[in-house]
């Protein structure tokens, strides 16, 4: 699993919040399956790799439920925290800008907070507002995840977009 990509050379991981528990929002709240985390997370640092958690939800969550998933996988000891919520109208994805800076406030790592849905803005200047990644795919193909932009259009959006 991922311990053993970690000793196979990769130096960083990406482990489900609900990993040993599959969970509502992908984050487990069950105090066994937590320590596991944590377990896995120790031994996986003393392997010389680094963790991304990251939670799915698939749909717009209040800024108080994102704070609170931020704060859970920061809380396991993880070096990035990741969530992907929606946004289907621009009232979410204006939220969902919001709840980026109260990432930006709130936490001690670094995050990755994207949204899918209809409205993607959010996914394209995300670490202009302090995301720390963007998620890219080269091109569009049978094999690449459709919702994650070309790393073309990223990077022309990235060169001229003066936000601040």
């Amino acid at each position: 699993g991922l311990l053993e990509l970690t000793r196979s050379g990769a130096s960083l991981v990406d482990m489900m919040a609900d990993y040993f528990d599959p969970s509502p929002d992908e984050l487990s709240m069950d105090p066994g399956a937590i320590q596991k985390q944590k377990d896995l997370i120790g031994q996986i640092h003393a392997c010389g790799g680094k963790v991304l958690m990251s939670s799915h939800t698939g749909r717009f969550l209040p800024a108080e439920r994102v704070l609170e998933i931020a704060r859970a996988q920061q809380d396991r000891g993880t070096d990035y925290v990741k969530i992907v919520t929606g946004a289907q109208t621009v009232e979410e994805e204006v939220e969902n800008l919001r709840i980026t800076h109260l990432l930006c406030e709130h936490l001690a790592v670094p995050f990755l907070f994207l949204s899918g849905g209809r409205c993607q803005l959010h996914r394209r200047i995300g670490p202009m507002l302090g995301c720390s990644m963007y998620l890219c795919v080269y091109e569009h193909d049978e094999l690449s995840t459709r919702a994650q932009p070309v790393l073309e259009h990223i990077k022309a959006v990235r060169d001229h977009f003066e936000f601040f």
